[in-house]
Order: structure tokens, then sequence, then C-alpha cells
């Protein structure tokens, strides 16, 4: 906003006048203006002009301003000669002397000057609502404009702003004011006053300033306060979150790549900015989203970099193709994406060996496209298959395609797998295995006697097949049931579309067996504590067949069967409990199975007593101990140790031994608290369940006889405190429960009584201390309900009661005293 407190358009016209300076008439005069100084009000609108005439044959060479020669521009204008000087647009720049310069023809130079004084309008520029920082440097901005400089002042809330006073204040040059370390009570409405000086009318303007906070990130719930990069896969949809807090409340905006606010039907903003959505990612358009958050203080802004993943995709791949066998061959395959992938082949599921066979891998990158060659030569039936081109890159996709290579070789019974000969016992069950291999992959069909098999033919048969590769193939015979019509020669046969009418075969021959008989002579080799060691001969009649492997059953009785196997004729059974029977059966296997058991029971051997410790070692730590170290027995009876016994007793005992038993994971102890000079007899025993061993030999372990220094204040200060902190406790406690006990027998009325009422008692006074006795009616008198309520006070007396006898007939006390007793109830 600008003010103005004079605008005009001054157009000097003065003519004919003549300055006269210093008394000296001038060759050239200033004809106007016509006095000096000359003061004009400046404005984009003035324009002034000043004249001087030159007389006596003297010409006007030119103008200077201030000494310095004045040159034409679009703003100044020599005229007329030069005696002419037009000014536009005045300003305070222009005042200041100016000097009309001529001469004539004898090069005599003249000159006439004036002084011009320009004025401006005095004006305010502001904005009426303003904010700044809390708690930084904040500027209420205001432009003054005007010449001569005015006088300014600011009023907050109608309170003059003393800059003199002030360190927190500043008035700057173009008037606007400066607010260090700036708080609360800076809000408010400020006033802004400009006076020209020498005169009384001012020029105000009032603003009203509002104290912010500077805009900052804030967390948006689960979401962070400020972009972050991201990494997603193209065609995915994601979404960016911005939150910002201030004062005044912040604007969110969301700008694009090109720092262009974004607007795209794939783009989304919701919650008032803080969420923003992109849907289906492009790699080329979505590199990168700017959040910023702005108020009326300042503008912040966060940068999230999206890295978008493309999928691999294979775009070309070799077709099919059948091969007669030697000849060459390559595949091509050709992949895209980002980052770039990588390219594997595989045939039938198997990674191919680069190198091996003949196959030769050979990549050409170009940018992001990969063109991957598998070349392979003299190709025969091992190359023959279903290929793989695979492609990866970072992120978790492949992308695959398949292509098959036929390379033309007949259907073939592989005769080095499965048995020729297969035996099976009758009712029993038995497989017959046929592999075949060819290229394209073979078919397989079973027959006996000419017959081919179906499971409609015998519905106890069944045929299954798996295919093992592109060129392989297995397939099983299974017969259950087995009678003997079942037993004699079958044909496995073979072909593809290359021997179609050739098929090739293969004769498997199903002879008739019988379960073995049990194995003979089970004995046990060696037994211990925990294992049994089995051996047995082979059966008599193994069935016609041959022993393929033993079973072992062993269990105690009632209780679960535990099996191992072995092929050979002897076992050792581990982990049994000692001293225990278990029952062991043993059966022999061969093609039609397991036969009969041999069953026997064996008994685990009972543990024997421990060998001692070994390498005892004994040694004195002070007057009172000695530790003894030990290494274990070497023979634990085939028990765990359970602990070591340590026994010891003084030497002059005979029997009085003392024994500590010591867990069996420990290897030392420390023997305490002995008569200091004792000569002690020490020896050990290694204990488990079987017993104690035998004692090792004993050792003679002889204390010191000289008390260490200070023996009777071996015991430090707490521990001192402490016993005399039981003492008095136990002495409360045992003084409470004699009161209790006095109290519920009825005696403490006794006394109470004996000691109050003198004249029911005979009193028999001595030298030293009275003795009262009480008689017999007087005391039988004083125990009753309502005297045995109370307690016995004394107070400034040493009190000692002795009681000597009671029951039901009499009581007597005595009482000694060194103080009168004061109160007694």
């Amino acid at each position: 906003m600008k003010l103005h407190l004079k605008s005009r358009i001054a157009v000097l016209e003065v003519l004919g006048h003549k300055l006269q300076r210093g008394g000296i008439y001038a060759q050239v005069a200033i004809t106007q203006p016509t006095s000096s100084p000359f003061s004009v009000e400046g404005g984009n609108n003035i324009r002034v002009c000043f004249q001087c005439t030159p007389t006596n044959g003297y010409r006007v060479l030119g103008w200077n301003h201030n000494n310095t020669r004045i040159v034409a521009s679009n703003r100044i204008s020599l005229e007329l000669s030069n005696t002419e000087l037009c000014i536009s647009a005045l300003n305070p720049g222009d005042l200041g002397d100016y000097t009309c310069v001529g001469n004539n023809n004898a090069g005599q130079t003249r000159t006439a000057s004036f002084v011009l004084l320009v004025t401006l309008g005095y004006s305010i520029e502001t904005k009426r609502q303003q904010t700044i920082p809390f708690f930084q440097t904040g500027l209420v901005s205001c432009k003054v404009a005007g010449y001569p400089p005015p006088n300014i002042t600011w009023r907050l809330n109608g309170t003059e702003i003393e800059f003199y006073r002030s360190n927190r204040h500043r008035l700057l040059g173009n008037g606007s004011l400066l607010i260090y370390n700036v708080n609360h009570n800076d809000s408010g409405r400020y006033r802004i006053t400009v006076i020209r000086p020498g005169q009384q009318i001012p020029l105000t303007e009032s603003i009203n300033v509002n104290v912010g906070v500077y805009p900052r990130f804030y967390r948006y719930g689960r979401y962070p306060g400020y972009p972050v990069n991201v990494t997603v896969i193209s065609g995915s949809n994601f979404t960016l979150s911005c939150n910002g807090l201030g004062t005044p409340t912040p604007n969110i905006t969301w700008l694009g790549p090109n720092r262009l606010p974004v607007f795209n039907l794939r783009y989304r903003v919701t919650n008032g900015g803080r969420l923003f959505h992109i849907y289906n990612a492009q790699r080329n358009f979505d590199s990168e989203f700017t959040c910023r958050v702005n108020n009326t203080i300042a503008t912040i802004s966060g940068t999230a970099h999206i890295t978008i993943y493309e999928k691999p995709v294979i775009s070309s791949l070799t077709n099919s193709l059948s091969i007669a066998t030697g000849s060459a061959i390559s595949l091509r395959c050709i992949t895209t994406g980002y980052p770039r992938p990588r390219i594997t082949w595989y045939r039938d599921g198997q990674f191919v060996n680069i190198g091996i066979g003949g196959a030769v891998k050979q990549d050409i990158v170009r940018g992001e496209t990969v063109t991957s060659y598998l070349n392979m030569t003299n190709v025969g039936l091992n190359q023959a298959g279903i290929y793989t081109c695979s492609s990866s890159n970072n992120i978790p996709f492949t992308s695959n395609r398949t292509t098959q290579i036929t390379t033309n070789v007949r259907a073939q019974v592989d005769s080095s797998f499965g048995l020729s000969i297969v035996r099976g016992a009758v009712t029993g069950k038995t497989t017959l295995l046929c592999r075949a291999s060819g290229s394209p992959r073979p078919l397989i069909y079973w027959s006996k006697d000419n017959i081919n098999i179906t499971r409609q033919v015998n519905p106890s048969i069944t045929i299954t097949s798996k295919n093992l590769s592109s060129i392989a193939i297995l397939s099983n015979l299974t017969i259950y049931g087995l009678n003997r019509s079942n037993f004699g020669n079958y044909v496995c046969s073979t072909y593809n579309r290359i021997n179609r009418n050739a098929a090739h075969r293969r004769i498997i021959q199903l002879q008739e067996i019988s379960f073995p008989s049990f194995p003979r002579s089970v004995t046990v080799r060696s037994t211990t504590t925990h294992s049994l060691t089995i051996s047995w001969s082979s059966p008599i009649n193994q069935g016609g067949g041959i022993i393929q492997m033993y079973r072992i059953a062993y269990y105690r009785k009632n209780l679960r069967k535990q099996y191992q196997y072995t092929p050979s004729s002897q076992i050792t059974l581990n982990n049994l409990v000692d001293n225990t029977d278990y029952i062991v059966e043993v059966s022999a296997s061969n093609e039609a199975g397991y036969g009969k058991s041999a069953t026997m029971i064996f008994r685990t051997a009972k543990p024997g007593l421990p060998s001692p410790p070994t390498n005892i070692e004994i040694r004195l730590l002070s007057k009172d101990s000695f530790l003894i170290n030990w290494q274990t027995a070497i023979d634990n009876g085939g028990v765990p140790i359970i602990s070591y016994i340590i026994s010891h007793k003084l030497h002059s005992s005979r029997y009085n031994w003392s024994e500590f038993y010591v867990p069996s994971y420990e290897r030392s102890h420390t023997i305490y608290n002995l008569p200091f000079g004792g000569q002690y007899d020490v020896r050990m025993f290694t204990y488990t369940k079987a017993g104690r061993s035998s004692p090792t030999r004993t050792w003679n372990v002889t204390l010191s006889p000289t008390p260490p220094p200070n023996a009777e204040a071996q015991l430090s200060t707490s521990q001192l405190g402490a016993i005399i902190v039981v003492c008095i406790i136990l002495s409360l406690i045992a003084f409470d429960l004699a009161v209790y006990y006095l109290h519920e027998k009825g005696l403490t009325a006794a006394i109470i009584n004996i000691c109050s009422t003198p004249n029911d008692t005979e009193i028999i006074k001595t030298s030293q201390d009275t003795t009262m006795v009480a008689n017999t009616n007087a005391i039988r008198n004083s125990i009753k309900e309502d005297q045995i309520s109370g307690f016995l006070k004394l107070s400034n007396s040493t009190f000692d009661i002795i009681l000597t006898s009671y029951n039901s007939e009499w009581i007597s006390a005595n009482v000694s005293y060194n103080h009168r007793v004061r109160d007694a109830e």
C-alpha cells in the first residue's frame, strides 16, 4: 500500500532573471530558477527545467552536477544550445549543486550555479497480517519511502517501543522492525508512525502480527511424517506420506519429478495432502516425488526417490526341435527387465553344467536386454529333453519358458536297473521294476505268457508308471496275494515312435520262495550294566531266497518294544537299565519278508562297587581349615557316581568319623572350623547306587596349635553388633514369656498383692534385704479373677522374683530390691 502526503506536477518557467553572485556581474547567469537554494518535490510525474542565459558574446558549453559534467539521457535533456537543462522523474539523487559553464571567443570561461533541493512524498508499503517465528529472529516487514528521511516510531498494543532501551528490537533503514528471540508476548497490533522533520502531520499504518512456529515433519499414525525412498515393482500401487506441524497450520503440496504440482489420473491425494497414492507405477514417469510443507513462517520439503523394478520378461525362445543324433544345435533366449536380468538354463529341471557335454553359454547385453545362446555339438540322448530358459533379477519373481529337444533315439530297457530274478512267497506281495529311455520318451507295457497284463485281466496286479525325465520312464508291477499261478516269466516291453514296431524287451523271472526260519544259537556275547552284545547264526531254512536283514526286537516286560536292524549276525543294544531282564526277539528276512523269531531273555549286569577317588592332595588353608583336591574314580562300577564322601576324625579318636557328601561334579572341598592344634585322619570314598567304594589311604593332617593373633576378637564389628541385638531380642522374648506365664497362672496378682498389702503378710527384716512371706489365707484371697488382668509396673527399681513353690494351697515368694517400689498395680 502506498500513501502520498502531497502529489503535484510542477514545471518551472521563470525567465529573464539574472543572478548576481558576490557583487560581480556574471557573463553567464542562471535565469531559472530565480533563487538558490531551490526546493522542489520529486516524483515520477515531476519534470523541472533550468535556464542559463549567456551575455556579452558568451555561449553555454554545458552543465555540471556536483562538479560532474551532465550527459543527456532518457531522463535528462539539454536543449536550446545547452541553455536549458530539463530533468524528469525527480528523485533525491538529483539534489545538489548545479553549475552552468560558458566561454567566449577569447577563451574566457564563466560559470553560474545554484543549489537544488528535492523532496519526496512519504509512503508506507506493508502487509496488514504478518507472522513471525517463535524463538527465532522475526521481521515485521514495512517499507517507508520519502525524502528527507522521516522520524519513525513503532508501538505494540499502544505502547511505544523504545529502541535505545530494548536489546530485542532494532529499527532497520527501510522502516522495518527486527525482533530478536521472539516470544508469545510479541504478538499483537503494531502501529508505525512516520513524521516529516519539522512537521506535525503523521503518516500511520497498523499491522496485526502473530507469533508462529516453523513447520516440521511429524509422524502421521502408522505412516512416517516425511516421504521415504521406496522400491516397488512396475505396475504396482504404493503410498507416500507427509505430515507437517506448525503455526499457522502448514499447507501440504506434492510435486512431481519436474518440480511441478502433480496432476495425473494415476495420482490421488487424500487426508488433507498427508497421503499420496500412486497407481500403476511407471519407471519412466515416477522417479521421485517431493512433499512441500509451508506456512507464513517458512517452507520445508522432503523428496522420496522411487526405484521401480520391472519384472523380467522373456520375449523370445527357440521353438522345439527334432534333430538327428550327432547334430549341433543353438538355443536362443531374449529377456528384458530392470535391473538387468540374468539367464540360467535348465534341462529337465536340472542345471545345465556349462562346458560339460559340449554345452557353451554366450550372453549378449544391450542396455536392459539380454540375449543368451546355449550352443551344443554332437547332440545325443543325454542332451535331449525339455530345456528351460529362466530369467531373474533382484526382485522375487522369475520368468520361465521351455522348449523341447528330441534326438530321435529308439526306446530301450535299462538292463542294469532292477533284478532279473525276483523271489516271492505265496500269499505275499512282490514288485517287479522296469526302466526304459529314449527320445522321444518311450512307453512300457507288461506281458506274461504272451498275454498283456492289465488291471482288468488280473485285479490283484497293479501297474504304475513314473516319468523320470523327458527321456526316461519307470514302471512298477506289483502283485498282491501271490499264488502259484503268478510265478513264471514276465516281459517288460518298451517303444517310442522310432521303434514302434520293434519294441525292446526284458524278461524278469518271478520265483517262488518261502519265509525263512528263525535264527539259530541266539546268545549274549558280553553284558554291561547298560548294554547287551548279542550274536546268532543264520536260519537253517532261508526259504529259497537270500537273507537280506535281521530284525531285533527288545523290551522289558509289559513295556513297548524297540527295534534295531542289521545285515550282520551280531548287534549291541545300548542305553539299557542295569540289572534288568530284557526279552530279545531275533528274526530274519528274505525277498518274501520276515520269518519267525527266536526269543531269549537276557539280564544286564549288576553294577559293582566303584573305585575310590585318585590323586588326592591336601593343603592347609588356616589354623582351623584345610582344602582337599581329588580326581574322579577310574571305575564307576557301571553306574553314574552320585557323590564323593570326605571322612575325617581326630587322630586320637578310634571312631567318631565325620563325613561330608560332595556332589559328583566337584573336585575340591574345604573343611572349616576345626579346633586349633588338632591332628586329623582324612580319607575319601566314591558313592554310587551300588554303594560306597573302598576307602582311600588315610591321610594325616596336623593343624597349628597357636591361634591366630587376636583370636578372641576374630569377630567383626558388624558380627558383634548382630550378636548383641539377637541377645537383647531373646531377653525381651524371655521376659514376655515369663510375665505371660505368671499372668496365666494367676501369680502376677499374688505377687502384686504381697507387695501392695503389707498388713496381710508377715515381714522379717534383715540387714541386706526384706523377705516377705505371705500366709496362706492372704495369698488365697489375693488370687481372684478381677486381679489377674494387669501388668506389674515397676519404676526406678531392681526387682528379682524367685518362685520357690506353688500349688493349690499355698505360694511363697522371695523378693529382693535395692530401691523402693514406687508404683505397683
